[in-house]
């Protein structure tokens, strides 16, 4: 998950230190991503 956050691939929303992932946000991005190397960065979609 950090990398994929660093990569810019996966939107959070920053409160304080944390790093809050929403929901439906996930949902968008394992279904945009199903069947996909996640450990390689050329392969990731990125959501919005």
């Amino acid at each position: 998950m950090r990398k994929l956050i660093s990569w810019g691939k996966l939107p959070v929303l920053l409160v304080g230190r944390k790093k809050i992932i929403r929901s439906d946000t996930l949902d968008r991005f394992m279904t945009a991503n199903q069947g996909r190397n996640l450990l390689n960065q050329s392969e990731v979609r990125k959501v919005e």
